[in-house]
């Protein structure tokens, strides 16, 4: 189990779906892995949308109101624990990914590998 903020997870999930639509030569084993992660990842977003929508009546993410804007932003704060086997830093070598993108996957990547 991984602790991961959830702001985390929201990052790393758009630059894996951005990967895996502009990046189709990863092996099958890589990227059915980058896949499960991504499901896995979706899931706390959805988690978390669905909670902003239970918490607030009419809720709309284009048209937040303070309240609710620090409520979201307490959520993307909040720590989760996740189950997922880390992916090998050496996937990557060959795409060039800016650096911003690699620390911010970097809480997927095992650098042993």
């Amino acid at each position: 189990m991984k602790k991961l903020q959830i702001i985390q997870v929201f990052d790393c999930n758009n630059i894996l779906l951005n990967l895996m639509v502009e990046h189709k030569e990863f092996p099958v084993s890589i990227g059915f892995r980058l896949l499960k992660l991504s499901k896995l990842f979706d899931e706390v977003e959805e988690y978390v949308f669905s909670l902003m929508e239970t918490a607030f009546e009419n809720f709309s993410f284009e048209n937040m109101t303070e309240e609710q804007t620090l409520f979201f932003n307490k959520i993307l704060s909040e720590e989760i624990e996740l189950d997922f086997h880390k992916i090998p830093l050496s996937v990557f070598e060959n795409i060039n990914l800016p650096i911003a993108d690699i620390d911010k996957l970097s809480i997927i990547l095992d650098e042993n590998e």
